[in-house]
């Protein structure tokens, strides 16, 4: 249970922070979802940081693009969501949670929300921090659960 405790900050303090700051708290959907999955499967190859962190910077850059060329919106969130899923299926690096990102910055980013990028950036910074917090504390619950050796 208390492995929980960090990714939960993590998505609690992004929420509160995009909140007051940037407006929609829906920009923090794909941190919650990673810090989530973090939490659950901390040694699954989707949560290492060569695939999590690239894979929400690619749907980051995909999404805002998108609503930059046909304005924020349901297009741009298709549009987004197709070329980031595409992207990084090419570059097998399949995170769940980068599509989302495509798609919640392509439905609502707009120049005047640039902290909002910017919030979300520190907030992936601190996820990947995580991981190996995360994956340190998982290999200590397992070896203090498994049965001793006779």
């Amino acid at each position: 249970m208390l492995l929980a405790v960090p990714p939960t900050l993590v998505a609690m303090g992004t929420l509160l922070a995009v909140g007051a700051v940037a407006g929609p708290p829906v920009l923090v959907v794909p941190v919650v979802t990673s810090a989530f999955l973090l939490y659950r499967v901390p040694t699954d190859p989707m949560n290492d940081l060569g695939v999590l962190a690239p894979a929400h910077v690619t749907g980051l850059a995909l999404g805002v693009g998108a609503a930059l060329l046909v304005q924020p919106g349901a297009l741009a969130a298709a549009l987004a969501l197709g070329a980031t899923l595409l992207l990084l299926g090419v570059a097998d690096h399949r995170h769940p949670a980068a599509p989302v990102t495509a798609l919640v910055f392509a439905s609502v980013a707009r120049p005047e929300q640039a902290v909002g990028v910017v919030l979300f950036l520190l907030a992936l910074a601190l996820l990947t921090a995580l991981v190996p917090l995360q994956r340190a504390a998982s290999s200590a619950v397992r070896r203090r659960m498994a049965p001793p050796e006779a």
